[in-house]
């Protein structure tokens, strides 16, 4: 025999070596993709689990720069009480000093020379109290008028099928800018039920704005 064609050759499908060898490759094959299952489902939990880490700390920040803030805004209008305190003392010290200038070289009468230097101590102290209170009042109208600390948000955004972030509207509006963050990406942030395609969430609404063209002006008439 100098020639064989293997290729004609068939394989008994029915004999109980086929079966077996048969059994044995579909049981490794259906292991081996067993342990890449559970592999992949690792990583995403591990994923997962630093991601909310992360999100956890950015929280916890926020909520100390808030009330960092709010100490500071509470020692500042504790600062301004207690300047007004001090200066209602020193103004209650002078009024009893002025009383007492009324009677001035002894005796029962009235005294000329004491009443007029208490006037004009009054109108000293008068002009002080009023510039006083105008002071005060500036700082509790500036108090007033100063906004809280705008909120940070965060979004985690999914990229090719990974969860990436959180990000915040500056870093956000980079991907856009990149072409990373489109109209349809799945985001999501904390509060959130689901994740959402990017453009119907109301934050992120301006990134996905048409921009906005210079108005043509009517004909001059």
């Amino acid at each position: 025999m100098k020639h064989i064609d293997i290729s004609g050759i068939e394989i008994d499908k029915d004999s109980d070596a086929y079966q077996e060898v048969k059994g044995l490759t579909g049981g490794l094959t259906a292991k081996t993709m067993q342990a890449q299952t559970e592999v992949n489902i690792k990583n995403m939990q591990d994923m997962q689990a630093m991601n909310a880490e992360n999100l956890a700390e950015t929280m916890r920040i926020q909520r100390e720069e808030a009330q960092r803030g709010q100490r500071l805004q509470t020692e500042s209008n504790f600062m301004g009480a207690h300047s007004l305190d001090q200066q209602t003392s020193v103004l209650h010290a002078a009024a009893e000093s002025m009383g007492q200038m009324g009677n001035v070289g002894g005796g029962d009468g009235m005294n000329p020379a004491g009443m007029m230097t208490g006037m004009m101590m009054g109108g000293a102290m008068g002009g002080q109290m009023a510039g006083m209170m105008n002071q005060i009042g500036q700082q509790v109208q500036n108090g007033m008028n100063t906004p809280p600390p705008m909120p940070n948000i965060s979004f985690f955004v999914a990229v090719n099928g990974q969860q990436m972030g959180p990000f915040n509207m500056q870093q956000l509006q980079q991907l856009r800018q990149n072409g990373q963050l489109i109209a349809q990406s799945l985001v999501w942030k904390q509060g959130m039920s689901s994740w959402a395609a990017a453009n119907t969430v109301p934050e992120l609404a301006s990134l996905f704005a048409p921009p906005v063209t210079g108005a043509t002006p009517p004909p001059m008439p």
